[in-house]
């Protein structure tokens, strides 16, 4: 048969028939596998943005669902580890930060509050290191009843809360003023604590997380150092004083 081939000339025909076939091939398993690659890596781009909600997609092909679920695993494992506060089980500044970002892209009006404890450091040296993270621990406790799940340790005494619901912003802050008029017991011992409090809105004061965040600083830092009020909201004062 092959001897038949060469006399009428179709070996190489066939040869070439089947490495188009073979190229073809090639190229449509690559044309299959390069969109769903894309599409992964794309929302790997968005996730790491801020986009918890998105996932990595669904496809006809067992091994690309697979891939897809564990990215998804993956990345929730590395960001529990990036935006958790172990100590406090609470959400860092970082995740804070993304929240921001996430709020702000949904175009909504929002607050954000972040809270100070005066002198704090006197607890650690009157009493323990121990006391002074049962009393954190009491803080945290107290503020994430507020806030819930939006509340986020900044770093030792300091914390940060988002309120995305306008029409509650006098009852978080009547929460915070009871917050900050109670004691706190641990063990035998009970503290009257102070507080200082930044309030900045968005989009009233910044329409950008780096420009809301900033001058959310900036509020709070006045009010540890000229104002005798326990929350103040951003203004021309401290703007001035900037």
């Amino acid at each position: 048969l092959s001897d038949d081939f060469e006399i009428f000339g179709l070996s190489n025909y066939f040869d070439r028939y089947l490495d188009e076939y073979f190229w073809f091939r090639s190229l449509l398993f690559y044309s299959r596998m390069k969109r769903p690659v894309l599409e992964m890596k794309e929302r790997c781009q968005r996730r790491s943005e801020g986009e918890e909600e998105i996932d990595f997609g669904h496809y006809n092909d067992d091994d690309l669902n697979a891939l897809s679920d564990t990215l998804l695993s993956y990345c929730k494992k590395l960001e529990k580890s990036a935006f958790i506060d172990f100590h406090l089980n609470l959400a860092n500044f970082s995740k804070g930060y993304q929240d921001i970002l996430r709020f702000i892209r949904k175009g909504e009006p929002f607050t954000v509050y972040m809270l100070d404890v005066a002198n704090f450091g006197k607890y650690n040296r009157i009493f323990s290191i121990e006391t002074g993270n049962k009393i954190l621990l009491s803080i945290s406790s107290g503020l994430q009843k507020i806030f819930g799940e939006q509340i986020y340790h900044v770093y030792g005494d300091r914390f940060m809360g988002i309120n995305a619901m306008q029409d509650c912003d006098d009852g978080i802050q009547l929460e915070l003023q009871k917050l900050m008029d109670s004691e706190i017991t641990v063990g035998a011992a009970s503290f009257q604590l102070k507080y200082k409090v930044g309030v900045c809105r968005y989009p009233e004061h910044g329409d950008n997380a780096s420009e809301l965040v900033r001058k959310l600083w900036q509020t709070l830092r006045f009010a540890k150092k000229y104002s005798e009020e326990g929350v103040v909201i951003y203004n021309q004062t401290v703007l001035n004083d900037v």
